[in-house]
């Protein structure tokens, strides 16, 4: 038997098969942007998590046998499609190209949210797939891989809410042996918008995290974000970076503090990342916003 080449996409242990090139973290998943070795030889591998692997470059063919295949398959895989790896499944594996990726790899504790919340506790299973084509799974993976290297407020909320939805969407599809629960239905209380809200403009200036606000309402994180979304009609990323974006208008036209001040008391790193997000969300620079409301 095959000696098998653990991959852990979470930690920072090396692998000959993989280089990281950038990485988002602390979002119930990792993200980052892999460049991957060849693999003439078609080592025995296998991933540490659950992960999604969206190809990025240009197009290449590989060979690959799962557990249960007696023989390889040959893929051509170009950029936009993605594999699907369960943890700790064996796959043979051959390429001689150095693809690039943005693999999505799952903590144990978000995959089982969602399974006590859509899947009555037990995850559909997967069996590992390569070359898949699926619009919704291209277009999650490659808004992760973009927030890769990105500053701003928010960035983390908005991470991990797409994480989610990409989770749900991907055992909903591909798995089987257990079908969705329906959807949860209504939205926050009054007395859960209080606290949410409350809570958004006292940290406005942090990184909020997902599992916070959903801590505020006595919710899960799949559930708060759909009760979220239903009650205020956007999702709680948006919200937040709405709420800053306002904050930052007032602050322009009550003060008359230099911008680049304004923008570190805001929370941005600097003055171009400030005006970045400001001039997206209003359509002007803060300069022409204050000069224009002076």
């Amino acid at each position: 038997m095959k000696d098998i080449e653990l991959i852990d996409f979470v930690g920072d242990r090396h692998s000959p098969f993989m280089s990281v090139l950038g990485r988002l973290a602390n979002v119930g998943a990792v993200v980052s942007r892999c460049l991957f070795q060849p693999n003439p030889a078609g080592m025995r591998l296998a991933s540490t998590h659950f992960v999604i692997i969206l190809h990025e470059s240009e197009p290449f063919d590989f060979d690959w046998r799962g557990p249960e295949d007696h023989a390889f398959t040959r893929h051509r895989v170009e950029a936009g499609q993605f594999h699907i790896v369960p943890p700790y499944t064996p796959l043979d594996v051959t390429w001689t190209v150095k693809p690039q990726a943005t693999v999505i790899a799952y903590s144990a504790t978000l995959m089982n949210e969602v399974a006590d919340e859509y899947f009555g506790g037990k995850l559909p299973s997967i069996y590992p797939l390569a070359a898949q084509h699926d619009q919704i799974v291209q277009h999650l993976c490659a808004t992760l891989g973009g927030m890769i290297g990105r500053q701003g407020r928010h960035i983390t909320l908005c991470a991990e809410a797409i994480a989610l939805q990409l989770a749900l969407h991907v055992l909903a599809t591909f798995g089987t042996g257990v079908n969705a629960a329906s959807a949860i239905r209504g939205g926050l209380t009054m007395t859960q918008q209080r606290r949410v809200l409350a809570y958004i403009e006292a940290h406005l200036t942090k990184d909020i995290g997902l599992a916070d606000l959903a801590e505020q309402a006595g919710l899960s994180q799949r559930h708060f974000l759909r009760a979220f979304k239903q009650t205020f009609g956007e999702p709680p990323c948006r919200y937040a970076r709405a709420s800053l974006m306002r904050e930052a208008q007032s602050k322009l036209l009550k003060t008359r503090a230099p911008i680049t001040e304004i923008a570190l008391d805001l929370g941005f790193e600097n003055f171009g990342n400030f005006s970045t997000s400001f001039r997206k969300h209003t359509g002007v620079a803060p300069e022409e916003f204050r000069r224009k409301h002076s």
